[in-house]
């Protein structure tokens, strides 16, 4: 996730637990391809609301 190459020079800390959060829900969700979800993610907002346990319907 180029954690490296991150311009967040103020509570980085923050950033990165949000970051592990996010790892998490999809581990939880049994996601097979974590790249390839975190990129179908970025190009539809919506997908993020699928995940069991983020919105009950």
């Amino acid at each position: 996730m180029n954690e490296d190459r991150s311009r967040i020079r103020k509570n980085p800390h923050i950033f990165s637990k949000i970051r592990s959060f996010a790892l998490n829900i999809m581990r939880a969700d049994k996601v097979q391809n974590i790249a390839q979800e975190l990129y179908r993610n970025c190009m539809n907002i919506t997908n993020i609301f699928n995940y069991q346990g983020i919105m009950e319907n």
